[in-house]
């Protein structure tokens, strides 16, 4: 949900001709246990603009039932476009370079030519890095870890910290 969310803010930010379709790929582990684990659920509804913190289950579940009903979603809360189960496309044994849980999501014009498109990577915790954000989010990780006032290695080295302070 949150990538597809992400999706849907770049989408809403840039310029683009009326949006036709909209294709999402799953890929490696994200892709073999999308169903299992909601993705197959959470795409969907990020990409009409929801966020995970801000829906009701009860809202997830009737807003899912509208969308099975006439097969269609409506793309960042306001372009109404058809999206069935086949939505998304699963590659559960092609990994992408960068992380094992990745999706690359694509908007289309009605020409059919692609008007955006984004890979995010989904890294644990409910985290998600874009593609090409991989770089300076370590950059800045590093950069931060030089920056501790008080740096410890240990919970005992934190505590002999704690005492003297």
């Amino acid at each position: 949900m949150r990538a597809a969310a992400a999706f849907v803010r770049e989408l809403n930010e840039a310029a683009l001709p009326q949006i036709a379709s909209v294709r999402v790929d799953l890929y490696g582990s994200l892709a073999a246990t999308g169903r299992g684990h909601g993705t197959m659920t959470a795409v969907p509804l990020g990409l009409e603009g929801r966020e995970p913190e801000l829906i009701l289950p009860e809202e997830v579940e009737a807003r899912l039932a509208a969308s099975a009903s006439d097969e269609s979603l409506n793309l960042a809360g306001r372009s109404k476009l058809q999206y069935g189960p086949d939505g998304i496309i699963l590659h559960p044994l092609t990994i992408l370079a960068r992380h094992s849980n990745g999706l690359k999501l694509m908007v289309s014009d009605a020409a059919g030519s692609t008007a955006h498109e984004a890979t995010y990577f989904s890294v644990g915790g409910g985290f998600i890095i874009r593609e090409g954000e991989i770089e300076s989010a370590a950059e800045e990780l590093e950069s931060s870890k030089s920056a501790l006032p008080h740096p410890f290695r240990t919970a005992a080295a934190l505590l002999a910290h704690c005492r003297t302070s």
